[in-house]
């Protein structure tokens, strides 16, 4: 996540300056990229097509309008970066259970079987506890598990993750588990039932970050 952060930091940093010098030194306009989506209009009954040029697939980057298309660019790589954020909290969040709970060390190369086994045990643990519903769904079986274990570790869910957020640790977990739901499984696509979802857990957050244009 460190290195998620100062990678868009630097680059960030960089493109912005490479930006402003090349609107700067151009007094007219002058293209710097065009491409175009070609595909081949192929037709069954005779087997033969023809290359297709896609019009509105067209894109041309150019010294006016370089501004725009790099703050497109960071939207959709932060887009993208968010499953690899949360897969690192996630196998984090494996790691310290197995090691504290299970005296056993994490092997990536042996997850899902290790991820199944603790899961086995986190679910009898449930029902030994009388914990009530056994959720997998964005691993909050784990943070429940957790919370119960320890009360330092439940202390520490339960506070805000910034003074200016309703949001405590544990929502803002399910908050990430969404968004990385929504670019793996949605195209990025945040739906009035995702928004709803949202704003259900973290509310604070949505109107902080997100607009209704969104969706």
């Amino acid at each position: 996540m460190h290195e998620i952060g100062t990678d868009f930091v630097i680059w960030k940093l960089i493109l912005d300056n490479v930006v402003v010098d090349f609107e700067k030194e151009s007094d007219s306009e002058i293209d710097l990229l065009s491409s175009i989506f070609e595909v081949y209009d192929f037709d069954s009954s005779t087997g033969k097509g023809e290359l297709t040029a896609y019009k509105r697939g067209a894109k041309t980057i150019t010294t006016k309008n370089i501004s725009v298309q790099k703050d497109a660019f960071f939207r959709w790589i932060m887009n993208l970066s968010i499953p690899r954020v949360y897969n690192a909290i996630e196998i984090l969040l494996l790691s310290a259970v197995m090691d504290e709970y299970f005296n056993k060390e994490l092997d990536l190369k042996k997850f899902k079987t290790q991820q199944g086994e603790m899961n086995r045990a986190i679910r009898d643990y449930f029902d030994n506890n009388s914990l009530g519903r056994y959720e997998s769904k964005n691993n909050r079986h784990i943070l429940k598990y957790l919370g119960h274990k320890s009360a330092e570790i439940n202390n520490f869910l339960n506070q805000n993750v910034r003074v200016d957020l309703n949001v405590n640790w544990q929502q803002f977990f399910e908050f990430i588990s969404i968004l990385r739901n929504v670019v793996t499984h949605n195209g990025m696509m945040m739906s009035k039932d995702v928004i709803n979802q949202i704003n259900s857990n973290a509310e604070s957050l949505y109107g902080k970050y997100f607009s209704d244009s969104t969706y």
